[in-house]
């Protein structure tokens, strides 16, 4: 026979938890970038240091929009190893069905005798 590969679902259910628990992490991370300055940026820093806000803002702007897409690329990740793994044992159902028809149909066929020749 041709060479066969396995998938075990559990494994890949597995490892969607696994990446479920750091897409969770990355939203914290997230949360967090939202929440660094309660007030704003405006008064984070005082009167004294009113330049520094705006020298901020666009990395602070950079890195909430890796995190965010850092996070919606992992949830993305954990959807897709979800239904893959779902596909995966469907697809199996199906074919155990299928081979399960198969057998119940060659039980029914009955082997019709012929004479035998003589050699």
């Amino acid at each position: 026979m041709g060479d066969f590969f396995e998938v075990d679902t559990g494994q890949l259910r597995s490892h969607a938890e696994h990446v479920n628990g750091v897409a969770g992490q990355a939203d914290t991370a997230l949360d967090a970038g939202h929440q660094i300055t309660p007030g704003g940026f405006d008064i984070a820093y005082g009167l004294i240091c009113q330049f520094f806000p705006p020298m901020l803002q666009p990395v602070e702007q950079r890195a909430t929009d890796a995190l965010q897409t850092t996070s919606d690329k992992l949830h993305n990740a954990v959807d897709n190893l979800d239904d893959t793994a779902q596909s995966y044992d469907t697809l199996d159902r199906n074919v155990t069905e299928l081979i399960e028809n198969i057998l119940e149909e060659l039980n029914r066929i009955t082997i019709i005798d012929t004479p035998a020749t003589p050699c």
